[in-house]
C-alpha cells in the first residue's frame, strides 16, 4: 500500500500487510524524534468546583466559539455544534463530559512543548476568568455526579457510551468524569518500538503512582489516591489495562496487530455518520464485512484510537497512565518519558527495575497504586523509591541526549527544523542542555509530603472542612499563574541542585542495572 494513512483514507483493506503499514508509516530517524502532548483539564465553576456544562452562556461551547473569535482557531463542528478547534498543528479537543484537551503538535524540544502549553493556558484563562470558571488539572470530577454531566454531542461518543457501559460499570465515569495526560513518542524501527513499548508498559504503574491526583468524588475523599486509574480498570477489559505481550523481548508489529484484530470494533464512519458495529471484532469485520460494509484503512485507524491500554501503538507510541496534574508536573512527565525512552541506556535501566516481576505481580501492583499511590509496593519496594530511580535515569538520559548534539542546523525557537535546512546531525533526538531541569518539580513532589499531588490535596481538603472546593480552585489558579509567570525555559544546568552526584536510590532490581553509557550511533509526528 502506498500513500498517506489517515482517518480519510477510504481504500479497502486488502490484507494484514495493509494494516501493518499503519505501524511502519511511523518509522522515524532518531534525528526526527519528537514529543507530543495531550493535556486534559476540567472546567469547574470557581464558586463551588462543580462541572461547567457543554451548552449555555457559561459552557464549553461558548468558550470554544470565543477562542475562534479572539485567537484565530478554526472550529470543528458536528450537526452545527462546535466540538473541537484546530490551529496549525495543534487542536483543542473535547472529551465526552466536556473535559478540555490540548492536543499539541510534535516538537523536538521541551521548550517548544512548554511554549505551546503556556499559550493554551493563557488563552483559556483569559476566557475562563470573566465567566467565573477555572481550568483545574485533576484526574476526576471532584463534586459533580457523573450522571449530572452533560454529554458532548459527538457521534463517536453516542455510540461508545452504550457499548462501554455494557462492558464496565464505571465506563461513563471514565468518559465524562476523568482527565489525564498522554505523551506521544516516535520509534526508528520495529525493534526500537518493541524496546520502548516494553519499557513503557513495565514502568507505567510507577509513573501513575508518582502523579496520582484524583482522590475526590462527590465532594469526599474516596480512599484511592488515583481513582481515575481505578475507574479505567472497570471500563472495558477488551481494550484497557496492562498488556502482557508487550513485555516480550521478541515483540513484533504483528503481535500488536493480532491483539488489535481481536478487539471489538465500536464504530465506523460513513458519509460523516458514525455507525455501530454490534461488537464484532476487527478480524471478523475484515474477513466477513458487516451489514454490507467492508473494512477500510480509515476504519482500522479509527479502531486503534478506541484501544485504551496504559500504553498503546499507532503510527507512534502513546503513554497514557497519568492523572491530570499541574502544568509544571506535565512538563516534568514529558522530560521523564523523553529521557527514558529516547536514551538507550536509560531505557535499559528503567526496564531492569521491573524486569523480574511476574504479570500477576504487575497487576497487583497497579491495583495497589490506585489506592496508595507512591506507597504501593512492587516486590517490597515502594513506588516512590522506584520513581526516584526513574527520575535519576531520565536526568542522565537527557544529559546524554544534550551531549550528542553536534555542530550543524538546530531546531528553531519554535522547536521545528527551519525551512530549507537539514535536521541536526546527531544520533539521537535533539535535547537542550537544560531539559533535565524540567524534572525538578517531579522530584520535589516525590520527596515531599505523601509523594504525589493527591496525598497533599487530600490533607488540605480535610483540613479545610467546608472550604475544600475553594482550596482546590485557588490552588489550581495559583499554580497556573506561577507556571505562566516563569521564564520560557527552566534555569540552571541540566544537573540541577536536586540532582545527586551519588548513585540513585537502590532497589532490589536496580542493583543489577548496567551502568549508564553513551548510546550507540545509529547510521541508518504525529
Amino acid at each position: 500500500m502506498t500513500g498517506p494513512l489517515s482517518f480519510f483514507d477510504d481504500r479497502p483493506v486488502q490484507g494484514e500487510e495493509d494494516l501493518l503499514d499503519t505501524f511502519r508509516s511511523g518509522l522515524r530517524s532518531p534525528t526526527s524524534w519528537g514529543v507530543g502532548l495531550e493535556y486534559e483539564r476540567l472546567g469547574l465553576f470557581r464558586a463551588d468546583a462543580t462541572a461547567i456544562p457543554y451548552s449555555g452562556d457559561r459552557g464549553v461551547e461558548r468558550i470554544l466559539r470565543e477562542m475562534t473569535e479572539r485567537f484565530g482557531w478554526e472550529a470543528e463542528t458536528e450537526s452545527s455544534r462546535i466540538v473541537g478547534l484546530r490551529r496549525g498543528g495543534s487542536r483543542v479537543a473535547l472529551e465526552p463530559g466536556g473535559q478540555i484537551e490540548l492536543s499539541g503538535g510534535v516538537h523536538f524540544s521541551l521548550a517548544a512543548v512548554k511554549e505551546e502549553l503556556s499559550t493554551h493556558l493563557a488563552e483559556t484563562s483569559a476566557l475562563f476568568a470573566p465567566l467565573g470558571i477555572a481550568g483545574v488539572p485533576i484526574g476526576l470530577q471532584p463534586i459533580t455526579p457523573v450522571e449530572a454531566i452533560e454529554w458532548v454531542p459527538k457521534g463517536r461518543y453516542g455510540i461508545m457510551a452504550p457499548h462501554l457501559a455494557a462492558r464496565g460499570r464505571l465506563a461513563h465515569h471514565m468518559m465524562k468524569g476523568t482527565a489525564g495526560v498522554q505523551l506521544n513518542f516516535d520509534y526508528s524501527d520495529e525493534s526500537d518500538a518493541g524496546t520502548k513499548l516494553r519499557t513503557a508498559m513495565g514502568i507505567t504503574s510507577i509513573v501513575t503512582a508518582a502523579c496520582a491526583n484524583s482522590p475526590l468524588y462527590l465532594g469526599a475523599l474516596t480512599g484511592s489516591l488515583t481513582r481515575r486509574a481505578a475507574i479505567w480498570l472497570q471500563t472495558d477489559p477488551d481494550r484497557c489495562g496492562l498488556l502482557e505481550f508487550l513485555l516480550s523481548e521478541a515483540f513484533t508489529f504483528r503481535d500488536y496487530l493480532r491483539y488489535a484484530l481481536d478487539v471489538p470494533v465500536i464504530f465506523v464512519v460513513r458519509s460523516g455518520r458514525h455507525l455501530p458495529m454490534d461488537g464484532i471484532t476487527f478480524r471478523a469485520f475484515l474477513r466477513d464485512g458487516h451489514q454490507g460494509l467492508t473494512a477500510s484503512v480509515a476504519d482500522w485507524i479509527a479502531h486503534l484510537t478506541t484501544i485504551f491500554t496504559e500504553v498503546r501503538l499507532k503510527s507512534y507510541m502513546e503513554v497514557r497512565g497519568m492523572d491530570s496534574v499541574p502544568p509544571d508536573l506535565v512538563m516534568a512527565l514529558a522530560a521523564l518519558w523523553k529521557g527514558i525512552l529516547y536514551d538507550p541506556a536509560a531505557c535499559r535501566g528503567a526496564w531492569d527495575l521491573v524486569a523480574g516481576a511476574s504479570m500477576a505481580e504487575r497487576i497487583a501492583f497497579h491495583r495497589d497504586v490506585c489506592v496508595r499511590g507512591p506507597e504501593a509496593r512492587l516486590r517490597d519496594v515502594k513506588a516512590r523509591d522506584l520513581a526516584l530511580v526513574l527520575v535519576w535515569l531520565a536526568r542522565e538520559g537527557l544529559g546524554r541526549l544534550a551531549e550528542k548534539r553536534v555542530a550543524g542546523s538546530k531546531p528553531s525557537a519554535a522547536g521545528e527544523i527551519p525551512s530549507g535546512e537539514s535536521a541536526p546531525p546527531a544520533s539521537v533526538a535533539p535535547a537542550d542542555p537544560d531539559e533535565a531541569a524540567y524534572l525538578d518539580p517531579l522530584e520535589r513532589s516525590l520527596r515531599g509530603e505523601g509523594g504525589c499531588p493527591a496525598a497533599r490535596l487530600a490533607r488540605a481538603w480535610e483540613a479545610a472542612g467546608d472550604g475544600g472546593p475553594s482550596v482546590l480552585i485557588n490552588q489550581a489558579v495559583r499554580e497556573e499563574a506561577e507556571f505562566l509567570g516563569a521564564e520560557a525555559s527552566p534555569q540552571g544546568s541540566s544537573r540541577s541542585r536536586l540532582a545527586t552526584e551519588q548513585s540513585p536510590p537502590v532497589t532490589r532490581n536496580a542493583k543489577k542495572r548496567p551502568a549508564p553509557r553513551r548510546p550507540r550511533r545509529d547510521r541508518s509526528s504525529t
